[in-house]
């Protein structure tokens, strides 16, 4: 993408277009006005950084196509979007929202969300699979995440920690599990329960009972 391309000088350009563009509310934006807000650079080592990195390019696109058009920037014109690439680019957007989402939900600080990992992973996988449907074009790629995160919620299902851990928070216990497991996996984690709390029939029961 050329965000890694600008240099300093670039930005602060951009960031004037930006500003000017504001004073006279001329963008095709709520009350004409854009945030005056630098572009991000993707970086392979921090969470959610492709769809933060063009998730700042489609909102401040409107400042950037200006930009590029003016003559002093014509080395870099060739890099405006086409309005099908521009809908492309949204489309991933849209795609990386989701992952983005239950990350975010994952990443809590104060909250236990080892239960929340599976729910989470299989409401994303539920979430792309809607998406195929809408993007046929992107099935394709779709796929190739949903495959991965298949693979990590079906080894997932097989460990005993993350089932004992859904199964003691008490919005969840047996039910969810029942509900969105296959049998044999469902039974498993009863199994694995039972095997936990045996001693104390009065904490199968809670358990169980949903």
């Amino acid at each position: 993408m050329f965000v890694q391309l600008l240099s300093g000088q670039h930005r602060s350009d951009l960031k004037v277009v930006i500003v000017q563009g504001n004073e006279k509310k001329v963008w095709d934006a709520p009350n004409g006005t854009l945030p005056a807000l630098q572009l991000l650079r993707d970086c392979e080592t921090r969470w959610s950084s492709t769809y933060m990195m063009s998730g700042r390019v489609t909102e401040l696109y409107p400042a950037i196509e200006c930009f590029l058009k003016h003559p002093q920037q014509q080395s870099l014109s060739h890099l405006a979007f086409t309005e099908q690439q521009f809908q492309v680019l949204s489309d991933i957007q849209l795609i990386l929202s989701i992952p983005h989402a239950a990350q975010e939900l994952l990443s809590a600080e104060q909250t236990p969300t080892l239960s929340m990992a599976l729910p989470a992973f299989e409401l994303l996988l539920e979430s792309w699979l809607c998406l195929q449907k809408e993007l046929p074009e992107l099935a394709h790629y779709i796929g190739v995440g949903i495959a991965k995160i298949q693979e990590y919620v079906n080894k997932g299902r097989q460990s005993r920690i993350y089932a004992l851990a859904m199964i003691i928070n008490p919005t969840m216990k047996m039910a969810w599990i029942r509900e969105h497991w296959p049998a044999p996996d469902a039974l498993k984690a009863e199994e694995w329960m039972l095997e936990v709390v045996s001693p104390s029939p009065i904490c199968v029961l809670y358990l169980i009972v949903s």
